[in-house]
């Protein structure tokens, strides 16, 4: 008589396989020597906590916590532990870091959006003033419409590419894009008088 499977057994059971295949991945998938991995990591913890008071989400927040308490399990296996265990503790953390940079990413990303959108709705329509050449007061306001044109050329141009490598999976460096399109939004939206948008005020620190 066959003896049949209770579902917690079941359940134990699928765990175990998916905490064996999970494992192999964590060794398998990063072909780059440990002390680099380690920086990486680093890297991203430290970019998560710049951005934790401006964004002020819970769930990243959460997130962020999570890792800070494998970045200190990784600290103390990397001053006294074997090289698996520093493999398998440094796996863990990275594989942990995903959700929070992929949340921090929605955040820059619609930010980013809404900056770019915020200053054409505000430029949209405005009628440039031909002035005389030696007209000094002219040559400046010429001169401040170009630098603003620049920089709202730049914050597109680092959206685009940020989504690009996004896309290809690169989702840390694609926060440095969406960060350095947030900043030069700001540099349009202020060098033009307009004021910052009240919800996305905290961002203004990133100039910094």
């Amino acid at each position: 008589m066959k003896r049949k499977n209770s579902p917690m057994r079941r359940c134990i059971i699928s765990a175990l396989i998916f905490f064996l295949i999970l494992s192999g991945n964590l060794f398998s998938s990063n072909p780059l020597p440990l002390k680099e991995r380690k920086r990486n990591f680093d890297l991203k913890l430290k970019f998560l906590n710049e951005m934790k008071p401006i964004l002020s989400d819970r769930d990243l927040n959460e997130n962020i916590s999570v890792l800070e308490n494998h970045s200190r399990d990784v600290e103390a296996t990397f001053k006294s532990g074997t090289e698996k265990e520093k493999k398998l503790a440094l796996s863990v953390a990275e594989f942990k870091a995903n959700p929070a940079l992929k949340k921090c990413s929605e955040h820059m990303q619609s930010t980013a959006r809404q900056l770019i959108e915020y200053y054409a709705f505000k430029t949209s329509g405005k009628v440039k003033s031909s002035t005389n050449s030696n007209d000094n007061h002219g040559r400046d306001t010429i001169d401040l419409n170009e630098k603003k044109a620049r920089y709202f050329a730049m914050a597109k141009e680092e959206l685009q590419q940020a989504e690009k490598f996004e896309r290809d999976g690169n989702v840390f460096y694609s926060l440095h894009l969406y960060k350095r399109s947030v900043r030069y939004s700001l540099k349009s939206i202020q060098s033009s008088g307009f004021p910052v948008p009240e919800k996305l005020e905290g961002f203004r620190k990133l100039q910094n």
